[in-house]
């Protein structure tokens, strides 16, 4: 429903998300959680050049975002 990226900040909701993963470079999974909801924080000296959201749902139903640019400095 919603992705919204302020400075260090990334805020994601979808309505119909049972669990959302938060995967940075090579497909590292940083953060999972059982929500339709996610609030990350980017710490400010991570190495990830970008990330990228996947969105589970009900039946294993699976929705994801082209990788979301980290901006430095």
């Amino acid at each position: 429903d919603s992705i919204r990226a302020e400075g260090n900040y990334l805020n994601v909701h979808a309505a119909n998300a049972k669990r959302i993963n938060l995967i940075a470079d090579r497909g590292q999974r940083i953060t999972q959680v059982e929500s339709s909801a996610l609030h990350f924080r980017v710490p400010d000296d991570s190495m990830w050049r970008y990330l990228r959201v996947e969105l589970w749902g009900e039946g294993e139903t699976q929705a994801w975002t082209q990788p979301i640019r980290i901006q430095r400095g």
